[in-house]
């Protein structure tokens, strides 16, 4: 195994899950929410600062500010943090990373696969109901308000938009389960290696 696998989910798709299932088949690192760990100890910002700024940009309003001084919106800093640590982890070697556009911030690594992972809206809808006890209505709306956050994120930041099949070098259903969709990845990954 040489890639570094980045996984850009859906909301309620089980990306999570997947990734680390892919992580543990090849034996290798996983990074998903410890990224915002990694990222604070290389910072000034506390993980769980750098943690709920995820998915955030900034608005138009928190640039005038900084139009004449050379300082640099606080969601900005973040993300370029974290592209340094993603930058860094994948020096190490092979990996699976979650989310936080490294699609976009690996690029240029010829190493890469983009997977982008993705489920009919009624089996993300239960899988958001069973893990956080929620009814189908607040389900459907945290799949609607993440999806919109993700994608604005990613839209900001990357070039390409999030979601869209031509950005990725494999999307996947997690409606085929959780160890065939990691499976599927990692026959697409064994593929490309030979």
């Amino acid at each position: 195994m040489k890639h570094i696998i980045t996984i850009s989910r859906e909301y309620g798709s089980g990306g999570m899950m997947i990734g680390k299932a892919v992580a543990e088949r090849f034996g290798i690192p996983f990074y998903d929410k410890n990224v915002a760990e990694l990222s604070a100890e290389e910072s000034e910002f506390s993980s769980a600062f750098v943690e709920s700024s995820e998915d955030k940009v900034p608005g138009v309003l928190s640039y005038s500010p900084f139009m004449y001084s050379n300082s640099v919106p606080v969601y900005d800093k973040v993300f370029l943090v974290q592209s340094d640590t993603i930058r860094k982890i994948a020096e190490k070697g092979p990996c699976v990373i979650v989310g936080r556009c490294s699609d976009y911030v690996l690029r240029e690594r010829p190493d890469v696969v983009n997977i982008f992972i993705h489920a009919p809206m009624e089996d993300r809808i239960r899988r958001v109901m069973d893990r956080e006890g929620c009814t189908k209505s607040q389900a459907e709306d945290r799949i609607r308000l993440t999806d919109r956050r993700r994608a604005s994120y990613h839209n900001h930041y990357a070039q390409g938009k999030w979601g869209v099949a031509s950005n990725y070098h494999l999307t996947v259903d997690s409606s085929v389960g959780i160890e065939k969709a990691a499976e599927i990845i990692c026959a697409f990954v064994r593929i490309i290696e030979d």
